[in-house]
């Protein structure tokens, strides 16, 4: 008898590739849709029922999964703390390896399932008996950054059949199969803020108050909104002007102040990173690249062990607008070697 599966369908093109590649090569596949944000019921109804067309078109049993309040727990109060202590969350790394990937292996359990799938861009790689993630094909759609903290047992038991192809493929072969999905935009938004707007989410928070925007010297320039508005290396809607254009460098919660300041003080050469996750033996130094934001540029760097969990990483170059709570994930060639969160960085 082939193998059980339990793919994750959003309802997008590329979940439905994944059932459908995993089918042809032979498993038994459930799709599975995880009830994540807690959207309004018109959305999250038409959200389900995209999803469930999917699986009827390709004539699997569907399940949908209730994980509100879990997405609630780790992924929106984190999303709103990190926020209002002047810090820039990695939304979706969070909830993959607390809500996403716990959803669909605990389904999986009840149901006797071992393997899940979902369709992401990604491969994995087992090396000495550990797994890790690796670049896929279409490097312009990795999505590695936003999986570096599944843990060993997750990545034993996951697929990803997408990372042999290129997403242009992808869409072909919907069309060619009849995927209704096949020509769906690709979704850019944090699934619950769909309108993207940050300042509706935290407009009725009776904690924010509004400071001052000052500058290296200390010098007042301004007033801001909350800190909460605000990231490192922002500069619209700052409202201040001066003799160049001037940048969040640093948010201080303690004074409620921004820093700001002209664009060269806002690179780093170095940056601090603590809750590091491995995916090969731990070293005490190390050379690769990093990615210090979803879509960046890979940059030459070497990294050094400061304390358990805790290491620093030098650049090759200046990096631009490194923002304390965002992830650093540190490749060698094509493999996640470990990843971390960014607590402070420095020109070095």
């Amino acid at each position: 008898m082939s193998e059980k599966v339990a793919v994750g369908l959003s309802g997008g093109v590329d979940s439905a590739a994944a059932l459908f590649f995993l089918k042809q090569q032979g498993y038994q596949c459930v799709g599975v849709h995880l009830r994540l944000a807690d959207l309004p019921e018109e959305e999250a109804k038409r959200q389900r029922e995209e999803a469930e067309n999917v699986a009827w078109k390709q004539k699997v049993p569907f399940y949908t999964v209730d994980c509100r309040e879990q997405f609630r727990k780790h992924v929106t109060d984190y999303f709103s703390r990190e926020y209002l202590d002047g810090r820039t969350p990695n939304p979706c790394v969070v909830c993959n390896e607390k809500v996403r990937w716990d959803g669909l292996m605990d389904f999986g359990k009840q149901m006797g399932i071992h393997l899940v799938a979902t369709g992401h861009y990604a491969k994995i790689r087992k090396r000495e008996g550990r797994y890790a993630l690796a670049v896929p094909k279409d490097r312009k759609k990795d999505q590695t950054y936003f999986l570096y903290r599944l843990s060993q047992e997750q990545l034993s038991r996951t697929c990803f059949p997408l990372g042999i192809y290129n997403k242009q493929d992808i869409r072909e072969m919907a069309k060619r199969v009849g995927i209704q999905a096949a020509e769906k935009p690709d979704s850019q938004e944090i699934c619950f803020l769909p309108d993207g707007d940050r300042r509706k989410w935290f407009c009725h928070r009776p904690e924010i108050k509004k400071g001052e925007i000052v500058d290296n010297a200390g010098k007042i320039l301004g007033c801001h909104d909350g800190i909460c508005f605000y990231t490192v290396g922002q500069r619209k809607g700052l409202k201040i002007s001066g003799s160049e254009p001037l940048y969040v460098k640093a948010i201080r919660k303690e004074e409620n102040r921004l820093l700001v300041s002209g664009r060269d003080y806002v690179y780093s050469s170095e940056a601090h990173v603590h809750h590091a996750v491995w995916m090969a033996d731990e070293k005490e130094e190390l050379s690769g690249t990093a990615r210090v934001r979803n879509g960046g540029p890979l940059i030459p760097c070497t990294a050094y062990r400061e304390g358990k969990e805790h290491w620093k990483v030098l650049f090759s170059e200046p990096v631009w607008a490194i923002a304390p709570g965002q992830s650093l994930v540190f490749y060698q060639e094509d493999q996640v070697v470990f990843g971390g969160v960014m607590e402070t960085a420095s020109r070095g």
